[in-house]
Protein backbone atom coordinates (compact mmCIF):
# COMPACT_ATOMS: atom_id res chain seq x y z
CA UNK A 1 0.00 0.00 0.00
CA UNK A 2 2.69 2.13 0.81
CA UNK A 3 4.39 2.05 -2.39
CA UNK A 4 1.12 2.45 -4.48
CA UNK A 5 0.90 5.91 -2.41
CA UNK A 6 4.48 7.01 -3.22
CA UNK A 7 3.92 5.97 -6.87
CA UNK A 8 0.91 7.98 -7.22
CA UNK A 9 2.46 11.28 -5.08
CA UNK A 10 5.02 11.24 -8.05
CA UNK A 11 3.26 10.53 -10.84
CA UNK A 12 2.91 14.72 -11.78
CA UNK A 13 6.65 14.85 -11.50
CA UNK A 14 6.84 12.12 -14.18
CA UNK A 15 4.35 13.30 -16.11
CA UNK A 16 5.48 16.46 -16.45
CA UNK A 17 9.34 15.97 -16.45
CA UNK A 18 9.71 15.67 -20.35
CA UNK A 19 8.08 19.55 -20.49
CA UNK A 20 9.98 20.78 -17.92
CA UNK A 21 13.07 19.71 -19.20
CA UNK A 22 12.85 20.57 -22.76
CA UNK A 23 11.47 24.21 -21.24
CA UNK A 24 14.58 24.53 -18.54
CA UNK A 25 16.32 23.42 -22.32
CA UNK A 26 15.16 26.05 -24.29
CA UNK A 27 16.05 28.66 -21.55
CA UNK A 28 19.42 28.04 -21.25
CA UNK A 29 20.52 27.93 -24.74
CA UNK A 30 19.85 31.86 -24.86
CA UNK A 31 22.76 32.00 -22.08
CA UNK A 32 26.43 32.63 -22.94
CA UNK A 33 28.12 29.04 -21.74
CA UNK A 34 29.95 29.28 -18.53
CA UNK A 35 33.80 29.48 -18.29
CA UNK A 36 34.16 28.08 -15.20
CA UNK A 37 31.74 25.23 -12.94
CA UNK A 38 31.99 24.85 -9.34
CA UNK A 39 31.28 21.69 -7.65
CA UNK A 40 30.56 22.34 -4.16
CA UNK A 41 29.77 20.35 -1.11
CA UNK A 42 30.06 20.19 2.38
CA UNK A 43 33.64 19.05 3.72
CA UNK A 44 35.53 19.30 0.05
CA UNK A 45 37.13 15.92 1.09
CA UNK A 46 34.96 13.47 -1.28
CA UNK A 47 32.13 14.40 -3.02
CA UNK A 48 32.85 17.31 -5.15
CA UNK A 49 36.25 16.71 -5.81
CA UNK A 50 34.62 13.14 -7.09
CA UNK A 51 32.10 15.31 -8.93
CA UNK A 52 34.56 18.29 -10.37
CA UNK A 53 37.09 15.47 -12.05
CA UNK A 54 34.25 13.34 -13.42
CA UNK A 55 32.14 16.35 -14.81
CA UNK A 56 35.54 18.28 -15.93
CA UNK A 57 36.61 14.85 -17.84
CA UNK A 58 32.94 15.88 -19.77
CA UNK A 59 33.64 19.29 -20.14
CA UNK A 60 36.78 19.51 -20.97
CA UNK A 61 36.40 19.46 -25.05
CA UNK A 62 33.91 22.74 -24.79
CA UNK A 63 36.67 24.74 -22.81
CA UNK A 64 34.97 24.81 -19.41
CA UNK A 65 37.32 24.56 -16.14
CA UNK A 66 35.85 22.86 -13.54
CA UNK A 67 36.43 23.22 -9.86
CA UNK A 68 35.57 21.80 -6.38
CA UNK A 69 35.23 23.59 -2.66
CA UNK A 70 33.90 22.81 0.08
CA UNK A 71 32.52 25.20 3.28
CA UNK A 72 34.77 23.44 5.86
CA UNK A 73 38.26 23.94 6.74
CA UNK A 74 40.98 23.61 3.84
CA UNK A 75 43.79 21.35 3.35
CA UNK A 76 42.29 18.18 4.76
CA UNK A 77 43.25 14.78 3.30
CA UNK A 78 40.13 12.63 2.08
CA UNK A 79 39.41 9.49 3.58
CA UNK A 80 41.11 6.41 2.31
CA UNK A 81 37.72 4.66 0.67
CA UNK A 82 37.32 7.67 -1.12
CA UNK A 83 40.71 8.03 -2.54
CA UNK A 84 40.77 4.28 -3.73
CA UNK A 85 37.30 4.90 -5.98
CA UNK A 86 39.05 8.29 -7.12
CA UNK A 87 42.51 6.66 -8.29
CA UNK A 88 40.01 4.12 -10.26
CA UNK A 89 37.73 6.11 -11.96
CA UNK A 90 39.85 9.58 -12.33
CA UNK A 91 43.20 9.62 -13.58
CA UNK A 92 44.19 12.83 -11.27
CA UNK A 93 43.25 12.46 -7.39
CA UNK A 94 42.75 15.75 -5.16
CA UNK A 95 44.83 15.17 -2.62
CA UNK A 96 43.63 17.77 0.01
CA UNK A 97 40.13 19.74 0.59
CA UNK A 98 39.94 23.47 -0.52
CA UNK A 99 37.66 26.23 1.46
CA UNK A 100 34.80 28.43 -0.35
CA UNK A 101 36.23 32.08 0.41
CA UNK A 102 34.00 34.66 0.53
CA UNK A 103 34.20 36.41 -3.47
CA UNK A 104 33.41 32.20 -4.23
CA UNK A 105 30.57 32.10 -2.30
CA UNK A 106 29.00 35.05 -3.71
CA UNK A 107 29.46 33.75 -6.95
CA UNK A 108 27.74 30.63 -6.08
CA UNK A 109 24.83 32.39 -4.58
CA UNK A 110 24.30 34.16 -7.71
CA UNK A 111 24.37 31.11 -10.31
CA UNK A 112 21.51 29.71 -7.36
CA UNK A 113 19.34 32.37 -8.25
CA UNK A 114 20.31 32.29 -11.96
CA UNK A 115 19.80 28.21 -11.56
CA UNK A 116 16.38 29.18 -9.55
CA UNK A 117 15.01 31.74 -12.60
CA UNK A 118 15.80 28.90 -15.33
CA UNK A 119 13.89 26.15 -13.77
CA UNK A 120 11.28 28.66 -12.43
CA UNK A 121 10.39 29.86 -16.11
CA UNK A 122 10.69 26.00 -17.19
CA UNK A 123 8.17 25.08 -14.41
CA UNK A 124 5.95 28.09 -15.14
Amino acid sequence: MLDLLVRVRRTPDRLLHPLRRRKALEAMRGRHRPATVLAVCHGNICRSPFAAALLGRELAGFGIAVQSAGFLGFNRPPPAEAMAVEMRTVRDPVNESRAVFDEVYERIQRCVRQLAGVLGSARG
